[in-house]
């Protein structure tokens, strides 16, 4: 079953009177969902409230920001799951994501749960391992990136000086600014952006200086995030090609316009996001 994100979340919040939204902690990726998230609650009217793990409640309705956080390599997602049940939220939605690994969680889901998944192994893997939650197929939340909107959103006064009062932000804005003056297209316009993480197939730890997404990212959604997502852009929007395995710079990329030459990351997952989004695609022209 593949969905529309958008349309989905319209019924799935329909008569809710706020949702507690907690966003993917991570890399400037995460924080490019993180606002592509918030614009789309806003363009379709779903009360939403950011916050942490410690804000979960009894009786909150919960929604997990999209990303890549529940696979062996990451516990904040598996976290925040297990909060939800302890906490005995009304309902929780994960966002699309990719889902490996932490059966164990996923076998205490129950129907109060639904999971999206952005790519097929993933809902294979969920319908496997969390039989009673509720799940479907959706095109990964970037997608639901507004350039333009996010453009005007960040040239106001109020950002400006949110930023400013922004902790989180002033703490990495200084390798934050040479990174993203450092890590440009080469005399041919090819810009090349590489994870140094361990999501990486290459051990060249010298790969850290062309890791843009490493450099700034997301705890919890602010007005930074939406600046770290515009910083991202305008940097992917200086080359004419770009080469990299990270899938958001890479969906960005696309999204702008850009050639693209893409790279595998340690488990298939950008290969396996991408097959789903151009298949949706396909249909959508179709």
């Amino acid at each position: 079953m593949v969905v529309n994100v958008s349309n989905f979340l319209e019924h799935w919040a329909k008569n809710l009177s706020n949702a507690l939204y907690i966003p993917n902690p991570g890399n400037a990726g995460d924080a490019a969902i993180a606002t592509a998230t918030i614009q789309m609650f806003r363009r379709i009217c779903v009360p939403v409230v950011p916050g942490c793990i410690d804000d979960i409640t009894d009786g909150s309705n919960v929604i997990i920001g999209g990303g890549g956080n529940l696979v062996p390599y990451y516990k904040d997602v598996r976290k925040l799951l297990l909060a939800c049940l302890a906490r005995n939220v009304k309902k929780c939605l994960l966002l699309p994501h990719t889902v490996r690994g932490h059966a164990d969680v996923l076998a205490r889901l129950d129907t109060r749960f639904t999971i999206l998944c952005r790519d097929k192994p993933s809902y294979e893997y969920v319908k496997k391992h969390a039989p009673h939650v509720h799940t479907a197929l959706a095109r990964d939340m970037v997608f639901e990136l507004d350039v333009e909107e996010l453009k005007r959103s960040t040239k106001t006064w109020r950002h400006k000086l949110a930023l400013l009062q922004d902790a989180y932000w002033r703490t990495n804005l200084f390798r934050w600014r040479r990174a993203t003056l450092r890590i440009r297209p080469d005399s041919h316009g090819t810009l090349r952006i590489f994870r140094s993480d361990v999501e990486s197939v290459d051990s060249d730890r010298t790969r850290r200086k062309s890791d843009l997404m490493h450099f700034h990212g997301i705890n919890r959604y602010s007005p930074a995030t939406d600046q770290i997502t515009l910083d991202v852009i305008k940097c992917i929007n200086r080359a004419e090609r770009v080469i990299t395995d990270r899938l958001h710079v890479s969906l960005i990329a696309a999204m702008l316009g850009k050639k693209v030459c893409l790279l595998e990351n340690s488990y298939g997952k950008v290969s396996d996001v991408w097959e789903l989004a151009m298949e949706m695609e396909l249909n959508l022209i179709e």
